[in-house]
């Protein structure tokens, strides 16, 4: 069952509109920078959807991130809002590298898709939350700089 979200800005992480998954369940560790994420590997086409928001995000190209989401993340998240936000709550991380932890919780119609996201700077936690090849919600979670 899906749960509906607003935009939601902490120091710990910040939920990014849409629809999240598994209500209460982000994976992604509880305070400090801790990320536990959960057991399981994702498919090779998650991976791909994860890597590719990630890649387009850091390179400015938020209208092109954007274009997987599902019309209700869309509805909520236009490409000038994601780059406030990713601006806001990632955006000084430096050039990504790569992504070196994966994780999934798989769910009936979505999963949510868990990735390490390693930059020039530092890393963050993204939960990128699936339904099959669209994006129905994000969750960044406690940057860290190095």
């Amino acid at each position: 069952m899906h749960d509906r979200v607003s935009t939601r800005v902490t120091r710990r992480g910040v939920v990014v509109a849409g629809a999240v998954a598994l209500s209460g369940c982000s994976g992604l560790g509880i305070g400090g920078n801790d990320f536990e994420f959960p057991d399981g590997d994702p498919s090779d086409d998650q991976k791909a959807i994860a890597r590719t928001f990630v890649e387009r995000v850091h390179d400015g190209e938020y209208e092109a991130a954007t274009e997987p989401f599902t019309d209700e993340m869309t509805e909520s998240m236009d490409p000038a809002q994601l780059e406030r936000t990713w601006a806001q709550n990632v955006g000084d991380l430096g050039s990504y590298e790569e992504i070196s932890e994966w994780g999934v919780v798989e769910h009936e119609d979505v999963d949510a898709v868990f990735a390490r996201v390693q930059c020039a700077e530092g890393y963050y936690a993204l939960q990128v939350t699936t339904d099959g090849d669209r994006i129905a919600g994000l969750f960044f979670k406690n940057k860290v700089t190095e």
